[in-house]
């Protein structure tokens, strides 16, 4: 009976001891070379090379599970790959981690909208980050495509409205900051700014207001610079890829 108890005692001390090292993991941040692999797999990803990103994350999430970021940017990939199922699982569990990360639960809603059968916990998701963040227009934007999936067309265009209603906001933002460009002689960064808030501004009043400032600062809004805005437009639309 003595001996099967010491084996009984060490098979017990040795998984404690390896449930002790999976939480320290878990817990602990990640080392210098874990962000450095990170890193490089991000840059991977904003290449669009998400097959090469993968693995490089899984491995840094096998050594710290606990690490949200990595968990997040794998989800992403998952979703430009258009396996939602598994997007969903790593969006899931990286908002269950950090429940006030609305960007993870913003994914979380893009993801399953996609997935049949998914519209309602979508909307619900997407509700909640609007509810907690009123002024991030792709939430916004969003919500409208769900209501507008759905034939809730009033719903839709009320979204819709509330999203460019912030973006108008931006305008004056990006307008601020060519100010504070040109003032400084960046005449470049100044022209970049004011191009986006030309194609943020959407009333008319707002547009003039927009070439105005921008006439007074040097910057000219052409055929050759509205061809520019029309690109930004797309870049800064909200839901874009």
């Amino acid at each position: 009976m003595a001996p099967l108890f010491g084996v009984l005692k060490s098979s017990g001390r040795r998984a404690l001891v390896g449930c002790l090292v999976f939480i320290t993991a878990a817990c602990s941040e990640p080392d210098a070379e874990a962000l450095a692999r990170y890193e490089n797999a991000l840059q991977l990803f904003n290449r669009q090379n998400y097959n090469a990103a993968r693995p490089i994350l899984e491995g840094v999430l096998d050594e710290y599970p606990g690490f949200i970021n990595a968990r997040v940017m794998l989800g992403k990939i998952y979703y430009y790959n258009n396996d939602h199922a598994s997007a969903e699982r790593f969006f899931e569990e990286a908002y269950s981690e950090d429940p006030y990360n609305l960007n993870t639960l913003l994914w979380l809603s893009k993801t399953q909208r996609l997935i049949e059968g998914k519209q309602d916990e979508a909307l619900e998701n997407i509700n909640e980050v609007v509810r907690r963040d009123s002024g991030n227009i792709e939430a916004w934007y969003i919500k409208g495509l769900l209501h507008q999936d759905r034939g809730e067309n009033d719903q839709a265009m009320a979204a819709f409205s509330a999203g460019a209603a912030y973006g108008q906001k931006l305008a004056l933002i990006h307008m601020r900051l060519a100010e504070i460009y040109a003032r400084a002689r960046l005449q470049e960064d100044a022209s970049t700014q004011m191009l986006i808030a030309n194609a943020l501004a959407r009333s008319p009043e707002l547009q003039e207001r927009v070439l105005a400032e921008g006439q007074r600062m040097g910057i000219m809004f052409g055929s050759e610079n509205q061809t520019e805005s029309g690109s930004e437009r797309e870049q800064v639309d909200p839901g874009g890829p």
